[in-house]
This record gives structure tokens, sequence and C-alpha cells, in this order.
């Protein structure tokens, strides 16, 4: 359900946040909405609609998904200090949550391959508006996206092991993702 809230504000938000970047000079709170036409609109939406469609699908976590979206947005303004450029974070953050979600595609999809894929189809599309280099910010939300699944499912793990050291009697865990199984007995 939160999903479909954060896809309904990118769509209600776009007349209001066309156009809207952040930068040094004009930060931007609207920024994480904004894109640059009605077709990177569009596209962004079918992407979106594709994160949608997997998470029912394998029953992810949509909380932890809108975080990513967010996450991925907000850690992209470092390129805005590093670099003195303009972003628009809307792309940044659904590719984070398709990074997030490509860890549990592995029985279907191995990373090494799903990683690779992702990174041709980036450097491939068509943005007549952007500049060459604006391509690695997708590429960053992409790549950030998939090292917070791997800082979750690591936690996760950590969190397990040491219930199972504390007695807790939890002697299995297996997760899909980065597929950390360890026998555990007491």
């Amino acid at each position: 359900m939160i999903l479909l809230i954060l896809f309904l504000s990118l769509v209600l938000l776009y007349p209001f946040s066309i156009g809207h970047a952040f930068s040094i000079a004009s930060p931007d709170p609207l920024f994480m909405f904004s894109h640059l036409s009605w077709a990177h609109l569009a596209q962004n939406l079918f992407a979106f609609m594709i994160v949608l469609l997997i998470s029912w699908k394998e029953k992810l976590d949509e909380f932890l998904l809108t975080i990513s979206f967010f996450v991925t947005s907000i850690i992209s303004l470092i390129f805005v200090y590093l670099f003195d450029t303009e972003i628009m974070g809307a792309s940044v953050g659904i590719y984070g949550m398709f990074g997030f979600i490509l860890p549990d595609l592995e029985p279907k999809i191995p990373l090494y391959l799903s990683y690779p894929c992702f990174l041709v189809l980036i450097l491939l599309e068509t943005c007549p508006a952007c500049l060459p280099w604006e391509k690695l910010f997708h590429l960053f939300g992409l790549t950030l996206g998939i090292l917070m699944r791997f800082m979750l499912d690591l936690r996760e793990y950590k969190l397990k092991e040491q219930a199972a050291e504390m007695g807790y009697g939890l002697d299995y865990y297996s997760r899909k993702g980065f597929g950390y199984i360890a026998e555990m007995e007491k």
C-alpha cells in the first residue's frame, strides 16, 4: 500500500516538481519527485511499476523499499556538493529500489548477471536532455540499493547468530537475498 502512495505522489506532484532540481544555489525539497519531461515521467513510472509488481510477487517489505527510495535519493546529494551540479532524485530512488530487490531475485537471476544487465541498460538508455555523466546517478542509485540490502541482510544474519549463541533455539537461518545460510547447533 505504501508503494502505491509513493507511486501516486510521483504522478500527482509532477506538475509542481517539473524541472525542480537540487543544487547548492537553490536547494529544493521536491527534487525527489522531479522529472525532466513527460517522457521521463513515463519511463520512471514504468520502472516503478516493475518494482511494484516484483515486490508483490515476491512478498517483499514495501516499507523497506520506500525507505530505499528516499535514502538513495538523499544520499545522491553527495554529488551536488562534490561536483557542484544539479540532481533530480526520482530516477536515482527508483534505481535504488531496483538494487534493493535484485538480491531477492538471486534464485532466478544471479546478481553477477543482473547487475551487468542493468549497467548495460543504464548506459544504453536514451535521454536527450541529459548529459552523459548524469547516467552515473542511475548507476549510483542501483549500487547503493544493493549495498543497503547487503547491510540489512548481514545485520539480520548477525542478530540471528547472536540469538542462537544465547540459546534462543534458533538452529537454522536462511534468507533469499544474498543467501546467508548458517547451520547453528547448540
